[in-house]
C-alpha cells in the first residue's frame, strides 16, 4: 500500500508541475503578444499624434487576428456562414473609432462590445444553423448602425442598442446550451459499452 500512495503523490506532483509549466508558457506568450501590440500602439501614437486609439487596442488586435484566422479556416472548409460571421468582426473592430465613447459600444466600455463580438465568433467545425446565422448577422448589422452613428443618437437608437445587446446575450446562451448538449451526447456515446 505505501508504494501506491507514493506513486499517487508523485503522479499528482508531476501533474501539478506540468500544469504550472504549461500555464507559465501560455502566460508568457500572451504577455509577449500584449507587449508587442502595446509597443505598436505607442509607435502609432508617435507617428499619428492626432488619432485617438482605443484603450484596449492590443486586445482587439488579438481578437481580430484570431477571427480572421478562424474565418479563413472556415472558408477553406467551405463553411460560408461561419466564415461570414468571423470575417464580419473585422469591420466592427474598425468602427470602434467612430463609436461614441460614452455608449456601451464605445472604446472605453468594451464589455458590451465584447459580448456582441463573442456572439459572432464561430470556432465550430460544423456549419451553424441558419436561424443562428440570421440572428448573428442581425446583431452585426445593428452594431454597425449604432457604432457608425447612421441611425442618429435618439431614443430609437438607444432601443436598438439595448436590443442588440440582449439578442447577443440570448445567442451566447443558445451557443453554450448547444455545445453543452453536444458534449453530453459525445459523453453518452463514449460510455456505451461496445
Amino acid at each position: 500500500m505505501p508504494s501506491d500512495r507514493r506513486d499517487l503523490l508523485i503522479n499528482t506532483l508531476l501533474g501539478v508541475f506540468l500544469l504550472a509549466a504549461a500555464s507559465f508558457v501560455f502566460i508568457l506568450i500572451v504577455a509577449v503578444a500584449w507587449l508587442v501590440l502595446s509597443a505598436l500602439s505607442s509607435v502609432a501614437d508617435l507617428v499619428l499624434p492626432g488619432v485617438v486609439l482605443p484603450k484596449y487596442l492590443p486586445l482587439f488586435a488579438i481578437y481580430g487576428t484570431c477571427s480572421v484566422v478562424s474565418g479563413v479556416g472556415h472558408l477553406h472548409r467551405r463553411l460560408w456562414r461561419n466564415a461570414f460571421l468571423c470575417l464580419a468582426v473585422v469591420p466592427l473592430l474598425s468602427l470602434i473609432w467612430l463609436a461614441d465613447p460614452h455608449s456601451p459600444f464605445g472604446s472605453d466600455n468594451f464589455l458590451w462590445l465584447w459580448m456582441v463580438l463573442m456572439s459572432l465568433f464561430t470556432p465550430e467545425k460544423t456549419s451553424i444553423p441558419r436561424n443562428e446565422f440570421f440572428i448573428a448577422a442581425s446583431i452585426a448589422g445593428a452594431a454597425v448602425v449604432v457604432m457608425s452613428g447612421l441611425g442618429g443618437s435618439g431614443e430609437f437608437m438607444r432601443i436598438v442598442l439595448w436590443s442588440t445587446q440582449l439578442t447577443a446575450l440570448v445567442l451566447l446562451a443558445i451557443k453554450i446550451r448547444r455545445n453543452q448538449a453536444r458534449l453530453n451526447t459525445q459523453d453518452a456515446a463514449s460510455s456505451v459499452p461496445a
